[in-house]
């Protein structure tokens, strides 16, 4: 019902209560009591089709707080609008109860006629009824009071019912759609988690197996060096030793040489001096530097013989064999004498060994042992 139509209909309802009241005067109390009754069914009338008026404008009201997306995340920003909308739909509603409070207020109240009717009855006809008493008059007042203070309490627990439910259904819902956020959160952390779990596993693997490689490159590296090193130890020993034996094969060699040198010197020297000695006892006994004129028998009988300065006793080797003398040769001559090799008879003197002397017993004699000094040779016999 719109602004127009409620205002005619309540300045009809208002002029029929002037008129009603205007009227007592004039038509006694069964114009009286008439005139209550149809005050009464219009007032009924009224109050039905208000009734229908304020449960549409109450389901219009409740079904824009239901469509309305409320939610209390004020953090988005885009989500004020949905809440202002729904705020509005609520004092929209508020707005429409505070209206019909002050026009039931503003309505003309029956004073002996109390009538209860439903919307979907025909209102039945009224019994013209005669109330002179004040008391029926002020218990009709206090009972349609009553009622209307009933209807009032009924009205707003069912306005405060519908209120909480909504707000119920509203908190329902944000608690769901909170659950829901809340279970998306953890399940992309837990995912987020897992993830970096499975990125640092890998990065750990990948760090392991890089270790790992490079260890195994570094050992590889270590290997070839210490075989290189190794390789290079053994050809620088070997060489080594090749440089010695060939040093040592040169030396030998050289010092065979040179022992072979010396000894083809020493014998060519002792050569030469075998030659010289054989040249000069040649010569000598050319000269006759060693004559024969003594024998052995008469060293051994006169034991000392003197001749061309020398001083000549003798030793027999039975006596004195002289085994430690190295004599090449060593033999005894024809005359009794110890000679060597080269027909030197054998004598002991200070003078170095090798001396060689003329002897007044038809030999040259060299000196191969010691025992006596100066000019005093002992001639070795057998």
């Amino acid at each position: 019902m719109d602004k127009k139509k409620l205002g005619s209909l309540v300045g009809l309802v208002g002029t029929c209560g002037i008129l009603t009241v205007a009227g007592l005067g004039y038509f006694g109390q069964d114009q009286t009591n008439e005139a209550r009754a149809n005050y009464a069914l219009e007032s009924s009338f009224i109050r039905q089709v208000d009734g229908q008026q304020d449960l549409q404008v109450k389901d219009q009201a409740m079904t824009l707080l239901d469509q309305a997306p409320v939610t209390v995340e004020v953090k988005k920003a885009g989500e004020t609008k949905k809440i202002e909308a729904a705020e509005e739909a609520v004092k929209v509603a508020k707005k429409v109860d505070k209206a019909k409070e002050v026009k039931e207020e503003a309505l003309p109240q029956a004073e002996s006629v109390s009538m209860e009717t439903r919307v979907e009855e025909v209102p039945a006809p009224v019994e013209k009824t005669v109330d002179p008493s004040a008391n029926d008059k002020k218990a009709a007042e206090e009972a349609a009071q009553k009622e209307a203070e009933k209807k009032a309490a009924q009205e707003k627990a069912a306005k405060e019912a519908e209120e909480n439910k909504a707000a119920e259904e509203v908190a329902k819902k944000e608690a769901e759609k909170k659950a829901a956020q809340e279970k998306a959160a953890k399940e992309a952390a837990e995912k987020k988690a897992a993830e970096e779990a499975a990125e640092k596993k890998a990065a750990e693997e990948k760090a392991a197996k890089e270790a790992a490689e490079k260890k195994a490159a570094e050992e590889a590296a270590k290997k070839e060096a210490e075989e290189k090193a190794a390789r290079e130890a053994a050809e620088k020993k070997a060489a080594e030793e090749a440089a010695k034996k060939d040093a040592e094969e040169k030396a030998a060699q050289e010092a065979a040489e040179k022992k072979a040198a010396e000894e083809k010197a020493a014998k060519e020297a002792a050569e030469k001096k075998a030659a010289e000695e054989k040249a000069a006892k040649e010569a000598a006994q050319k000269e006759n530097q060693a004559p024969r004129l003594y024998s052995l028998q008469n060293l051994t009988f006169h034991g000392v013989i003197r001749w061309n300065g020398y001083k000549f006793t003798y030793y027999s080797q039975r006596v004195l064999p002289g085994r430690g003398l190295r004599i090449p040769g060593r033999h005894v001559n024809a005359d009794g004498f110890v000679a060597d090799k080269d027909g030197y008879i054998v004598l002991a003197n200070s003078a170095p060994k090798g001396t060689v002397i003329p002897t007044p017993f038809g030999y040259w004699g060299k000196v191969y042992d010691r025992g006596t000094t100066g000019n005093h040779f002992d001639v070795y016999t057998r």
